[in-house]
């Protein structure tokens, strides 16, 4: 450690790391991304001055500092695969990251301009070695590592949803799961693929049930006409016995089978995918806390406890972060950085 009066010079060293960590173009205006980087170095520079550190500590600890930075911004970033669907991907990376819709997501699938991949390994590791670096304490950082935390646990969750739908995971047999797995990523899992399929299903089924039916309609006819019910006076009578006992079989099955398809929900109270539908429902909402402009980590801590509590999987990670905040008293976080 240094003695007061000697206080390392540290502009050279900070204009060099600050440098390395920069998007180009770096004297881009509004660019989020490198405003974060300025700041979040001059925060450890001032720690190191405060604390009387040397040289060496500040080279450490500014290079730990904003390789978490640069971690949090990998770990978010869309695909450079996914380029052609945005022309604006350059903005995106300056941006960082902002709060995605994600019932557009759910309804337009991996093609929507809402999608986003997160590395919620990665985003973990990063959060991890933020937390132990206090001198980069950045509300900013905060909000968007919890909000892509989140986002990443609720667009699985939809996903997993629509592909218990359509028969890609669940009690189907191994050859349904394969054919249908396939096929809900060749249609990008949109809704519009899910609910096309489910009413095929739905429709296979109510034909199947009429061709059955339909022909014990004709075996109950015959077996009337057999015990001497085959006069013309008695024609329609027997006919009609027949289509009655078929009818009541087929409106049966119609109910039980083909409704639910049809009022698409309805009626899928106490289902796997009607059970997850609703815990999808409950963590959305506590994702759109994140997407106010003053977001209040209380009342997201007990939306995600809420949550929990009904059986979704949180990443230990995001009650880190959110220790951390309410452990400062902070009741709001400003979404600026």
């Amino acid at each position: 450690m240094k003695k007061p009066d000697e206080r390392p010079d540290l502009t050279p060293s900070y204009e060099e790391f600050v440098d390395l960590y920069l998007l180009e173009p770096r004297d881009r205006k509004n660019s989020v991304y490198n405003a974060l980087v300025h700041k979040i170095a001059r925060q450890v520079r001032a720690h190191i001055v405060q604390e009387n550190l040397d040289q060496f500590v500040f080279n450490e600890r500014i290079h730990e500092a904003l390789g978490v930075l640069q971690r949090v911004r990998d770990s978010v970033r869309r695909e450079l695969a996914e380029n052609k669907k945005f022309p604006n991907w350059t903005d995106e990376q300056h941006n960082l990251w902002h709060h995605e819709d994600v019932d557009k997501v759910y309804d337009e699938g991996i093609d929507s301009k809402h999608f986003r991949w997160v590395d919620v390994e990665a985003l973990a590791e990063a959060a991890e070695r933020y937390l132990n670096l206090p001198c980069m304490q950045n509300d900013f950082l905060e909000w968007v590592m919890l909000d892509a935390f989140i986002y990443a646990e609720v667009e699985g969750t939809g996903s997993i949803t629509k592909q218990l739908r359509v028969g890609a995971i669940g009690p189907t047999g191994l050859g349904t799961r394969l054919i249908m797995t396939e096929q809900f990523f060749e249609n990008r899992g949109t809704l519009e693929f899910v609910l096309k399929r489910e009413n095929y299903v739905a429709l296979r089924k109510y034909l199947t049930y009429l061709a059955v039916y339909g022909g014990l309609t004709l075996v109950a006819y015959l077996a009337l006409q057999w015990l001497g019910m085959g006069t013309a006076a008695n024609f329609v009578g027997a006919t009609s016995i027949g289509c009655f006992i078929g009818s009541s079989f087929l409106a049966y099955r119609i109910g039980k089978s083909v409704v639910p398809h049809i009022t698409n929900g309805f009626m899928r109270k106490g289902t796997p995918e009607g059970k997850l539908a609703d815990l999808l429902s409950d963590m959305s909402i506590a994702y759109r806390v994140l997407g106010h402009p003053m977001s209040n980590p209380g009342l997201l801590r007990h939306h995600l406890l809420f949550t929990a509590s009904k059986g979704a999987v949180w990443n230990p990670a995001i009650f880190s972060l959110l220790d951390a905040v309410i452990a400062r008293n902070q009741s709001t976080w400003p979404r600026q950085t």
